[in-house]
């Protein structure tokens, strides 16, 4: 903890690490739900299906310039601050939403939202750093990591079942009451932030990253890293369109595909690091080599859907582990950065960049192209990502001494 931080009670410390669960749980539950709704809000909103998905680029842009802007925000307010303000643009955005029935106005409301979550991001990083207790730090992490996944896991398929049954205005009010009741406990429990502050500089937001950029292969690796994860957001974004056009499927089952394959994705993540950690050149060779071969397997939608939706499980997977070794071997591959939370934030804000491009891109071309183009063209994103991302790697980690 931060000397400039006052200390934070025992009580104080579990319930803010339940509030920052339950944050980043509700936020990705109503992010990750726009895709397999795309039939219901291309209905609402009188849209075809896959311009609907711009609902996720507008969300993922406000991501990205608050990922990009919270670090120089928190320099110059108080953390408390800030993130009682990122809660504010969460919930109101997301109430606002409910009753706009105008496409255009949704798409700013959406991009307000994302935001707000880009914000809460750098809060969440002071709290896990800074905020709170040494011994809250393991808890914390957790959250960062598993929140995300768990939301795709069950709260998808709980905005599903409970869009089909009361409709979809239910079930986001759902998220927001849980949006609410954490910014709350973050409101009343937050700790202090004793920290000097400096006025907010403009240009002080991209010093950190052009440092970082400044480093060898860092521009190529991360440009690889965006274009990546352009396969794994891209397929993600359309999951909903696929597999009702290709399977006739409708919400309901929709979510529970995405049940199964966030449940495979969240539980991964608990043997990822033993096993890199068994063997980090096989594992991460093996993950990079099996990952076009299994999208290509089900990409034409040929197969039945309980092996297309188990092969998708093993896709994501795949992209679990060789992403977290990437991120654990940051330190190797850019020895002479001096920030390294710079380092980590731009890995978030290449694959948010390529979740914005994609979802945008396939708003504008999908319905043009048909399915099977836009499949083919998230293998070559796929493959031309990891082309560079080894490279990066062959140079800077395999080839060198342990």
């Amino acid at each position: 903890m931060s000397d400039a931080t006052p200390p934070v009670q025992p009580e104080h410390g579990r319930l803010l690490v339940a509030a920052s669960f339950v944050l980043v749980y509700a936020f990705s539950s109503v992010d990750h739900a726009i895709a397999p709704m795309v039939s219901v809000f291309a209905g609402f909103f009188g849209r075809p299906e896959a311009r609907v998905l711009w609902l996720i680029s507008s969300c993922t842009l406000g991501i990205v310039l608050g990922i990009i802007a919270g670090p120089s925000f928190l320099k110059s307010w108080a953390a408390p601050k800030l993130l009682n303000l990122a809660n504010a643009l969460l919930a109101c955005a997301l109430a606002l939403f409910l009753f706009s029935p105008d496409f255009g106005v949704s798409l700013l409301l959406r991009f307000v939202f994302g935001l707000g979550s880009g914000l809460l991001s750098s809060c969440l990083w002071w709290l896990t750093y800074d905020g709170l207790d040494k011994k809250h730090y393991h808890a914390m992490l957790t959250v960062l990591m598993a929140a995300r996944p768990m939301a795709v896991a069950t709260g998808v398929p709980l905005a599903g079942l409970l869009q089909t049954q009361f409709g979809w205005r239910f079930a986001f009010g759902f998220f927001l009451a849980l949006l609410l009741a954490a910014g709350a406990a973050c409101l009343l429990r937050a700790p202090g932030d004793a920290a000097q502050k400096r006025p907010f500089r403009l240009a002080g937001i991209f010093s950190e990253y052009a440092n970082s950029l400044s480093q060898p292969h860092a521009r190529f690796f991360y440009s690889g890293l965006l274009v990546n994860k352009m396969c794994y957001f891209g397929l993600y974004s359309f999951l909903g369109i696929w597999l009702g056009r290709r399977y006739g499927l409708g919400v309901e089952k929709i979510t529970a595909c995405l049940l199964f394959i966030g449940l495979a994705e969240t539980l991964v993540n608990f043997i990822t690091a033993p096993l890199l950690k068994l063997n980090y050149r096989r594992v991460l060779l093996g993950s990079m080599l099996a990952s076009p071969l299994v999208f290509a397997a089900f990409a034409p939608g040929a197969l039945p859907l309980w092996a297309s939706v188990a092969l998708i499980a093993a896709f994501v997977m795949l992209d679990r582990l060789y992403s977290m070794g990437l991120v654990m071997t940051l330190p190797k591959m850019f020895p002479g950065a001096g920030n390294r939370a710079a380092l980590g934030n731009l890995i978030t804000l290449s694959s948010w960049t390529g979740l914005a491009l994609v979802s945008w891109l396939e708003g504008e071309f999908l319905d043009r192209v048909g399915l099977n183009a836009a499949g083919w063209a998230l293998a070559l994103f796929l493959i031309t990502g990891l082309l560079m991302l080894y490279r990066v790697q062959k140079l800077t980690v395999l080839d060198r001494p342990a």
